[in-house]
């Protein structure tokens, strides 16, 4: 078991992932401030209040021996905005990426092209100069 799992640490895929999460978390960090430090200032504008996350519905309240139970949709609110930022942020870079990746097949695809037309090129040139010397040959022989 042991060597199975140095097997799959090795391959660099968890490493790659690794990476990929931990990027991920710090991004989110990013994304979560934009929100609640400059999205939320400017909503708060228009709906009266600079955190949104305040906003809840209370289905029973707080007493001496309970705690509030509410909805908290204000939350909810900014964990929605979140979430389209990061997913419209992931869908920008990965858009640009197939872009790139439709370009560079692209650039592969003529430079193959131009491999193949040189060596059919070059075999019609080799298939003339051996019909030149088989025409050669039975010139020579016919005399």
């Amino acid at each position: 078991m042991w060597n199975d799992f140095k097997k799959f640490i090795s391959r660099g895929n968890v490493i790659d992932l690794a990476v990929g999460l931990a990027i991920g978390a710090a991004f989110g960090a990013i994304v979560k401030s934009l929100v609640s430090d400059i999205i939320n200032p400017i909503v708060g504008l228009f709906i009266g209040s600079t955190d949104l996350s305040q906003y809840k519905y209370v289905l029973r309240k707080a007493s001496e021996n309970s705690k509030e139970i509410s909805i908290n949709y204000g939350s909810f609110i900014l964990a929605v905005l979140n979430f389209f930022i990061i997913a419209f942020i992931l869908f920008l870079i990965i858009r640009a990426y197939n872009k790139f990746k439709e370009e560079l097949e692209s650039i592969t695809a003529k430079e193959e092209e131009k491999v193949e037309e040189e060596k059919v090129v070059k075999l019609s040139l080799q298939e003339e100069l051996l019909t030149e010397i088989r025409n050669l040959l039975q010139e020579k022989n016919n005399k």
